[in-house]
């Protein structure tokens, strides 16, 4: 009997420090960088999950195992609370570092500047413009634009002067 235990001991022993060893590696794996040697563009859409969005890293030759990467990054958080926007993926970055991107909307701002003196529909047009700028108000009269901007009721002229805004 006293062998029987011996090996019980030793058995939940051998699980418990590969339990160890195997938490360690994962935490070690999070941390190592992406293979991405460049700067990589990561589009996150309304809707995306974490793994639809690590599916399409491999074609632009930043990782390997995109579900093994999303079944690991359950253990690090919510691998499904990700923000939708554009994202700068930069070489030497981790999969706990883009998870954290992801988790806090990190994304991509553009810049772009306004004379001072134009109207609302000079501004708009100009935002329509840009390439990196999706025209969501295109067509819709100001009315309809304030009230997708949150802002119903009031009037767009004067809004948007002087200063600057970090409006998304």
């Amino acid at each position: 009997v006293p062998d029987c235990q011996y090996k019980k001991a030793l058995f939940r022993g051998g699980m418990a420090a590969s339990a160890v060893v195997a938490v360690v590696a994962v935490a070690v794996w999070m941390q190592y960088p992406f293979a991405n040697t460049r700067p990589v563009q990561v589009e996150v859409k309304t809707g995306d999950n974490l793994r639809s969005v690590l599916s399409r890293l491999p074609r632009k030759s930043v990782i390997h195992h995109p579900l093994l990467l999303s079944r690991f990054a359950g253990l690090a958080g919510d691998p499904d609370r990700i923000a939708a926007g554009e994202y700068l993926l930069q070489p030497g970055e981790s999969l706990s570092g883009f998870l954290r991107m992801l988790a806090s909307g990190e994304v991509v701002m553009y810049s772009v500047t306004f004379p001072e003196g134009w109207t609302f529909r000079q501004i708009l047009r100009k935002l329509h413009e840009q390439p990196n700028v999706r025209p969501t108000l295109k067509g819709l009269g100001d009315d309809e634009v304030m009230r997708t901007l949150g802002r119903p009721g009031e009037h767009p002229e004067g809004q948007y002067q002087g200063g600057t805004s970090d409006e998304e």
